[in-house]
């Protein structure tokens, strides 16, 4: 069904346009999909928990497959992307992600992959129809390792 379509882009960069054109074509009915602007450098919507939303992000994936016995059909190089980013807890107490450039460095490439995973599963709280509004010393692990979310 057409109007049950969700499509999450992320706005950083070239994903701008991508939107952008998503959207009009959407006002201009073209299509019914909701489309859904995510910026993984904005504030996230738990600001006590996480830095920003890309480290919340990819903590609803990690929760997803966790507790919800969620499992993941992706190939080896998208295994080794979902385990290559490093979380820690900043100074702040606050779940953070290191740099993806730093993600990329060390796993010889970029997580794009992954990280259109977890565009897939991770749910702003903020959507409207066609349009979303984004304004909603440390122990290093692999995303994949997390231990479970206590609260």
């Amino acid at each position: 069904d057409a109007q049950n379509v969700r499509v999450k882009v992320d706005t950083i960069g070239v994903g701008r346009g991508a939107y952008d054109l998503l959207v009009r074509w959407g006002k201009e009915g073209k299509h019914q999909a909701d489309i859904v602007s995510v910026n993984f450098s904005e504030l996230p919507i738990d600001k006590g928990q996480f830095l920003n939303r890309r480290i919340e992000a990819w903590w609803a994936l990690r929760e997803e497959v966790r507790q919800l016995g969620v499992r993941l059909d992706v190939d080896e190089a998208v295994i080794k992307q979902l385990n290559g980013p490093i979380w820690f807890n900043n100074a702040a107490g606050k779940k953070q992600l290191e740099k993806k450039k730093d993600v990329s460095a060390r796993i010889g490439g970029s997580p794009d992959r992954a990280d259109a995973l977890v565009l897939g599963i991770y749910e702003p709280k903020i959507v409207v129809k066609t349009q979303t509004f984004a304004k909603p010393t440390t122990t290093r692990r692999s995303i994949s390792r997390m231990p479970a979310s206590r609260h």
